[in-house]
């Protein structure tokens, strides 16, 4: 017996609709903060999105732990989204490469909520 591709289809789009929530709720944090906290939050996540190291490894748990603590020093709720975000490529096993672009995601995503806001102004 096949098994329905429906159902498959299904937790990969309710999947894809969570992971733009969460990119959402983190731009979302993000704009609330001090233009210069965006800033270092956009400088941190360009400078993960460029680490060019180890492309093929998994990424750790301890550079998950240093962004954190990183993004958690300028906002703990904003950390707190961000390990959400993180922690699903934990659980996914990406690479080094793939966590880059994620970062690269984040980090374009970003910009254009910035363009947005800078628009309703």
């Amino acid at each position: 017996m096949q098994d329905n591709p429906f159902k498959t289809t299904w937790e990969l789009q309710l999947a894809v609709v969570k992971r733009q929530q969460d990119v959402d709720s983190f731009c979302e944090a993000c704009a609330a903060l001090p233009g210069r906290d965006r800033r270092r939050v956009e400088s941190i996540l360009r400078k993960r999105a460029n680490d060019k190291t180890g492309a093929r490894e998994l990424w750790s748990k301890s550079e998950m732990r240093a962004c954190y603590d990183e993004m958690r020093n300028i906002s703990p709720k904003l950390a707190t989204i961000w390990r959400r975000l993180a922690l699903s490529s934990m659980e996914a096993g990406l690479s080094r490469y793939h966590v880059r672009l994620n970062f690269q995601v984040l980090a374009d995503s970003l910009d254009c909520w910035m363009l947005m806001e800078d628009c309703d102004d």
